[in-house]
């Protein structure tokens, strides 16, 4: 699995259609997915394991996007302090278990693993 991350609007999505192939399943604005898994009162960590385990059985290769939201001040709703918080945690879970991360500033990827 390859995993892309960075800010709203910095050129994930261009970047990886850009420079991969289209022999991958893309997994864009995971960070919206993890929101929509935490409303409907899933843990979004156990879906992320899920995806990688799904990714091993079918022997497809994935690439998952996801928006960087921990960078800005901190939210003073609680429910949205939560969705930042399991987002950074899913992140950190996708980073740690992908063959190579890109961080994607202003549409120009740097390959940090």
């Amino acid at each position: 699995m390859i995993f892309v991350i960075g800010g709203y609007a910095q050129g994930k999505r261009a970047y990886v259609e850009r420079e991969f192939s289209k022999d991958y399943v893309i997994f864009d604005a995971y960070h919206l997915q993890v929101k929509e898994q935490m409303m409907h009162g899933k843990d979004p960590l156990a879906c992320a394991k899920e995806l990688l385990d799904k990714e091993k059985v079918s022997g497809e290769q994935y690439i998952v996007i996801s928006d960087e939201i921990g960078y800005g001040l901190v939210p003073v709703d609680k429910k949205d302090r939560m969705y930042r918080e399991e987002n950074g945690r899913v992140n950190i879970f996708f980073a740690d278990h992908a063959t190579d991360v890109y961080r994607v500033v202003a549409g120009i990827a740097q390959k940090i693993k």
